[in-house]
C-alpha cells in the first residue's frame, strides 16, 4: 500500500520571533508534518556545482510546483526517508503589504508530499489539487511577515 506523507518546510523567520525577514533565507525548517520523521532542515544552496538543490529547495527557489515521478532518477534528491519513491512540492508565496502601501510577494515555504509508490502524483490532477490546497492554506493562516 502506498502511503502519502505531507509536511511544510518554512523559512526560519516564521518559526522564531528573533529571526529577520529581511535576510534572504539559506534554509527551510520543518514545520507541521504527518508521517515518518523527515529532514529537519533543507538547504537552499546546492551542495556542489555538479549536484543541484533538492526538490523542496527547487520548488521554493523557482516558485513553481515540482512533480517528481521517481525520486531516484532526480539529480539532487535528498533521501530523508528511504521508502519515498515519488514526490510533489508546492511553493507557498504570500503577498505582504509594505509600510508604504505597496505589495510584494514573499516566499514563505513549501508543501512537500511524498509517496512510497512510483509515479504516485498526476501532473495535472494532483498538481492542481495541491496548488488549490495551498491557496486555501495561504488564506487561512495568519502569516507573521
Amino acid at each position: 500500500m502506498t502511503r502519502p506523507r505531507a509536511g511544510f518546510y518554512v523559512v526560519p523567520s516564521l518559526l522564531s520571533r528573533h529571526a529577520s525577514t529581511a535576510e534572504e533565507p539559506t534554509q527551510l525548517l520543518l514545520g507541521p508534518f504527518h508521517g515518518r520523521p523527515a529532514c529537519n532542515s533543507v538547504s537552499l544552496r546546492a551542495p556542489s556545482a555538479s549536484r543541484p538543490v533538492g526538490v523542496c529547495a527547487a520548488g521554493f527557489l523557482s516558485g513553481e510546483t515540482v512533480v517528481v515521478p521517481d525520486v531516484e532518477a532526480r539529480p539532487g534528491h535528498i533521501a530523508c526517508d528511504g521508502v519515498t519513491k515519488s514526490e510533489v512540492v508546492v511553493p507557498i508565496v504570500v503577498t505582504r503589504r509594505r509600510d508604504d502601501g505597496t505589495e510584494e510577494d514573499v516566499k514563505v515555504g513549501v508543501l512537500d508530499v511524498d509517496c512510497e509508490g512510483l509515479n504516485a502524483f498526476d501532473e495535472e490532477v494532483d498538481k492542481e489539487g495541491l496548488e488549490q490546497f495551498v491557496e486555501v492554506v495561504k488564506r487561512v493562516v495568519r502569516w507573521e511577515l
